[in-house]
């Protein structure tokens, strides 16, 4: 097949959606598809001949965000695009003007589309500055206006909900209402996302990575990992505070690995810089992040109620290394037995947690010997699978 990928974020873009993205275009070509991407440009950045770039402008926001969005009247550029390359199936991975022209071009070339929602950003958006939620009720329409929503499309607002989320949520199950098939990387989004647009045909199926299954050594020192944008959603800052508290419950010797960038990393060096057991790395490449999962013990992951499946959880377990989430949801898609959440969500209750471990060093072999029982649910073979059964059924549907 000639598949399409419509996406605001890609390489050299290295978050989670951008690997999630770029694995399943891996998988997909070992298996003989062709696969283009449809996306913004980035500066400085050679343009391979499988991408098309989207005329885009570059701005910063206040937390220290990059932010590439594509020109308007963008359409055009996209129906013509899609239709010289002769494409059989359409999947739009983000929310943005991009994918608001995938799902166009879709439509207007009366082409399946599979849409899958990675982040949950009418949650993020509610801990950014006032500026970017004033930004939410100006471009929300804008970016509508020509999807032609149903008639019958209704979504209750959440009591207490602010009016710039309901917006942006609203948003998102508008692009997933126009879908064939709707793919959730969790099992808890799917089940949210069925109860606000219960007429969707909704899987789910979670992020995969294309590195082989291994489960080195631990580490003789428990070694916690913490790795992922450092955004106030993520609660970096938590973790700190968390690894602070930890003398009050254990004597014993840990180490800490911090990696990742953004809003908080100068503040997380400052408190890193008279702890001798913490390495902060800043920004690495995907290319070393298994390096860094290597010499953990477990991932640990501090938000709450803003992620969908992250991409690190799929490349930890695959690694063999156990997570401690502070987010009981976001272990519901690994085996019961890798995964541990504290009893609440503040750095207390996650520093105890920790600390446990520390002491209990057979329960962190446990989680590892856990994760390595329930890696090939992460592994190429097993998402290009759900992949294609979605793609399958998408074709099917669109007839």
């Amino acid at each position: 097949m000639n598949i399409a990928i419509m996406t605001d974020l890609y390489f050299p873009m290295t978050g989670g959606t951008e690997v999630s993205i770029n694995n399943q275009k891996n998988a997909l070509e070992a298996a003989g598809h062709h696969v283009t991407i449809f996306t913004v440009q980035h500066r400085d950045t050679p343009v391979p001949d499988d991408v098309v770039i989207i005329p885009s402008m570059h701005f910063t926001t206040g937390q220290q965000d990059t932010v590439r969005i594509s020109r308007p009247f963008i359409m055009p550029f996209v129906v013509d695009e899609v239709a010289k390359r002769h494409i059989d199936i359409i999947h739009v991975q983000t929310d943005f003007a991009v994918g608001v022209a995938g799902m166009y071009a879709a439509r207007k070339l009366h082409l399946p589309l599979v849409y899958t929602f990675h982040t949950l950003i009418w949650k993020q958006i509610q801990t950014r500055t006032r500026s970017e939620k004033i930004a939410v009720h100006i471009l929300e329409k804008p970016m509508q206006w020509r999807l032609e929503p149903r008639k019958d499309f209704t979504l209750a607002r959440i009591p207490g909900e602010p009016l710039y989320a309901y917006k942006a949520r609203r948003h998102v199950c508008l692009l997933a209402s126009r879908a064939n098939i709707v793919i959730s990387p969790s099992a808890h989004m799917a089940h949210r996302f069925r109860e606000w647009i219960p007429s969707q045909h909704i899987v789910t199926s979670p992020n995969f990575t294309t590195t082989q299954p291994r489960n080195m050594p631990l580490p003789k020192i428990p070694t916690f990992l913490w790795m992922g944008r450092m955004m106030p959603e993520k609660r970096i800052l938590d973790f700190c505070a968390a690894i602070d508290l930890m003398p009050r419950y254990t004597s014993r010797p840990f180490r800490v690995i911090v990696v990742g960038n953004g809003h908080h990393l100068d503040a997380v060096k400052i408190w890193a810089a008279d702890k001798e057991f913490v390495t902060v790395t800043g920004s690495v490449t995907h290319a070393e992040t298994d390096k860094y999962i290597d010499a953990s013990s477990a991932l640990v992951m501090t938000s709450q109620g803003f992620d969908n499946q992250p991409m690190v959880i799929a490349e930890s377990i695959v690694a063999g290394r156990g997570i401690i989430s502070v987010d009981p949801d976001l272990l519901l898609d690994i085996d019961p037995e890798a995964g541990v959440y504290p009893v609440d969500s503040s750095p207390e209750g996650l520093a105890e947690q920790l600390a446990g471990l520390v002491e209990n060093p057979r329960r962190i072999m446990q989680m590892s010997a856990s994760a390595t029982h329930c890696a090939s649910t992460f592994s190429a073979g097993a998402g290009y699978a759900r992949l294609m059964a979605a793609y399958k059924e998408a074709i099917r549907t669109s007839r």
